[in-house]
């Protein structure tokens, strides 16, 4: 009975120590952020294809988004990030158009409605040897994402309303590259990329930012950055997807983070 729990002692002393261990290998980002996002682009669903700052009337917006990155010893690193997208306008056209199959009054108000929420989740391994090789200035990830749009664009005309929500789920690459000069270092800059290109469809996202690590708090990082997302989706070349959609959404964006 002794040997047995001798063994079963220095079992879970080396389970203890081996998770403590891989603790201490955990590389963890959690942040959030405010997004000034500005839309440029076209949307068609059943009817006529509106410009969204002089058909639909959309205005930018200040949108909030989080993320969560993990880098895991041997297993494949995880990067969540949720953002939120939404657009509303109102106005008027000198002329009638048709949108979900109705048709809508020329110089009558409308108010409009375009949502674009996303969450995307990546699975990533680092590029053996690079931090090593550039003495730590330079790290890099590639892997695979998915994104899952939230599509939702209405029009309302009096009593008068249509629209839609469908999910767009789009398989990506992913990408990132983090350079800290040696020179400075409390900041960093980081890049990430996201794409896929088939047909005449494309997703691609691309975000730009610079990390600055306050000195008071070493967990605490402050950036400020750009970011560029662009979905073209054609409706009659996706089977169950009846809205095409060529838009661009763009802005600076400012974050905050906890990096242990």
């Amino acid at each position: 009975m002794r040997k047995v729990a001798v063994k079963l002692v220095l079992v879970a002393s080396f389970v203890g120590l081996s998770f403590g261990n891989a603790l201490a290998l955990l590389d963890v980002d959690v942040a959030a952020g405010v997004w000034q996002q500005s839309l440029d682009g076209n949307i068609c669903y059943k009817g006529d294809t509106l410009d969204a700052k002089n058909g639909l009337k959309l205005d930018q917006q200040l949108n909030p988004y989080v993320s969560a990155r993990v880098n895991l010893p041997i297993l494949p690193g995880l990067y969540f990030m949720y953002t939120p997208a939404g657009f509303s306008g109102s106005g008027t056209l000198s002329h009638n158009f048709t949108f979900g199959d109705t048709q809508f009054q020329a110089n009558q108000w409308f108010d409009s409605k375009l949502v674009l929420n996303h969450y995307d989740v990546a699975f990533f391994y680092g590029i053996p040897l690079l931090n090593t090789a550039t003495m730590g200035i330079m790290d890099a990830e590639l892997g695979l994402n998915a994104r899952f749009y939230d599509l939702e664009t209405e029009i309302t005309q009096g009593n008068l309303k249509r629209g839609i929500r469908t999910i767009i789920p789009v398989p990506m690459l992913y990408a990132r590259l983090k350079i800290a000069p040696p020179v400075i270092d409390i900041i960093a800059l980081e890049t990430e990329g996201r794409g896929i290109v088939a047909g005449s469809n494309h997703v691609v996202s691309g975000v730009a930012r610079l990390k600055v690590l306050v000195p008071a708090f070493p967990l605490l990082k402050l950036s400020l950055g750009y970011r560029y997302d662009s979905i073209k989706v054609d409706a009659s070349d996706l089977a169950g997807v009846s809205v095409s959609t060529d838009m661009k959404a763009s802005g600076p964006f400012a974050e905050v983070a906890l990096e242990f």
